[in-house]
């Protein structure tokens, strides 16, 4: 049996108006029992003009040396001889996640040349990640090469090299097949998953933040009065579709809240935004005759424009 292990690295080229995902190199390794070969080449896109700043910084490629690589059916062509001594052998190919597949079958059918062998490779991704238990639950049915680098203890960080990426597949695979992954490597990624689940979560709500902030410091500290207006009753409604925490329903001649049945005829309502706490409020107050009841909801996307729009009617009748 021949184990062909394929990497490509791809980057963006704009074609016709769109951009369109296109290889820059590939690398493959082959391993037959104890022999192994290698193949790497630099591939030149067509319409190629340089590389996006993300795909040069990751691989470290230069522009002119992919203008000076021989094009894509031509690398192709290559490869195929590179394995022609082993046609005869049965052969399973693989490669890591499902864009090394995708890709090549698009770049053949773009140059019109036999996709045989990419239709048949085997995304190893999910099958290794799925060796990677914390606490008998999953720790990602999609971990990363370098999570799997570091699971299995294999040095060296990923390079984003097709050739080195290829090779470190095979390592991987092969060392999942020997043996378990290592517990505190595994804690050890765990612990920066979630760091890193916080460290965005925090950034998102920091964000989040200053936007409500900025947006409705026009009407912080107001307390402004709210008549039941049909447009207003309209973004009660909308209010309600939007924000499943939202359980203030406005009917035809009564407000339900709390289980409580209001009067709309007898209950005075108000609306009083907060920007200075952590994360910025809304409160609606509703009064009827010696019942008091406040509701409060922090201010975010699903939610600002109807509050917005209650607060800019109101304060064009004259309210406030």
């Amino acid at each position: 049996m021949v184990h062909i292990y394929i990497d490509a690295e791809f980057d963006a080229v704009r074609i016709n108006g769109r951009h369109c995902q296109m290889v820059v190199s590939l690398g493959a390794v082959l391993k037959k029992e104890e022999h192994e070969e290698t193949f790497y080449s630099l591939v030149c896109p067509k319409n190629f003009k340089r590389l996006t700043s993300v795909v040069r910084k990751m691989t470290h490629l230069k522009d002119r040396d992919i203008r000076e690589a021989e094009s894509f059916p031509v690398v192709l062509k290559s490869f195929m001889q590179w394995l022609q001594p082993y046609v005869q052998d049965s052969c399973n190919v693989y490669s890591f996640g499902p864009d090394d597949r995708r890709t090549l079958l698009q770049e053949c059918e773009r140059h019109r040349v036999d996709s045989t062998l990419f239709q048949e490779i085997i995304d190893l991704q999910k099958k290794i990640s799925a060796t990677v238990i914390f606490q008998n639950a999953l720790v990602s049915p999609t971990l990363s090469l370098d999570d799997l680098k570091t699971a299995y203890d294999i040095e060296g960080a990923v390079e984003h090299n097709a050739l080195t990426d290829a090779h470190d597949l095979m390592r991987i695979l092969q060392a999942s097949l020997k043996r378990r992954p290592n517990p505190e490597a595994v804690r050890g990624i765990v612990e920066r998953k979630l760091a890193k689940q916080q460290e965005v979560a925090r950034k998102q709500q920091e964000k989040l933040f200053n936007i409500m902030k900025e947006r409705f410091s026009p009407y912080d500290t107001l307390e402004c009065s709210i008549t039941l207006y049909p447009e207003i009753v309209e973004q009660f409604r909308l209010w309600e579709e939007r924000d499943r925490n939202f359980h203030i329903n406005m009917q035809r001649k009564n407000i339900l809240l709390d289980g409580k049945e209001l009067s709309r005829d007898h209950t005075e309502i108000s609306m009083h935004v907060d920007i200075n706490q952590k994360i910025p409020s809304v409160t609606l107050k509703f009064t009827q005759d010696n019942l008091v009841l406040e509701k409060k909801y922090l201010l975010q996307y699903r939610n600002a424009t109807m509050v917005e729009n209650i607060l800019k009617r109101m304060l064009q009748h004259g309210n406030g």
